[in-house]
């Protein structure tokens, strides 16, 4: 993998881990009621997962910039990376609801559960492209 690649891929691990942070500071504020901090990690998660998005559409162009012999292979990895799409536009919708919900009262511990559900998605999904890439690059070694 070229530095770029892995410039690339750090920032979206580093991106992935500072959502996961904020989930965790949502969990804990809501279950505190601190609605002022739960306005804000809303925010932060929403800053984040699209700073996410950024990250997967340059990795994806990469990608497919770099594999153009092995377009089977490229295929499999551009169609993971695109579910991840899906997945961030599932982790957008449950995060509108929880800041309707919040606007109205506070947030629900259901919902939070549920966001929680769809980011543990994105998570595995993103695990298996980024582990799919790294075989690619591979194989291109042998």
């Amino acid at each position: 993998m070229n530095s770029m690649a892995q410039h690339d891929v750090q920032r979206l691990i580093n991106d992935i881990e500072e959502v996961r942070h904020v989930l965790e500071m949502l969990e804990n504020d809501q279950a505190l009621w601190a609605r002022r901090q739960q306005e804000k990690d809303i925010s932060d998660f929403m800053n984040y997962l699209t700073q996410i998005e950024v990250d997967i559409s340059i990795l994806m162009n990469r990608f497919v910039a770099d594999n153009k012999s092995n377009e089977e292979n490229e295929e499999y990895v551009f169609e993971e990376m695109q579910q991840s799409f899906s997945y961030i536009n599932d982790l957008f919708h449950d995060i509108k609801l929880i800041r309707k919900d919040l606007g109205r009262s506070y947030i629900r511990p259901d919902e939070i559960k549920g966001l929680e559900i769809d980011w543990a998605r994105f998570r595995k999904n993103m695990r298996q492209v980024l582990n799919d890439m790294k075989n690619e690059r591979l194989g291109k070694m042998n």
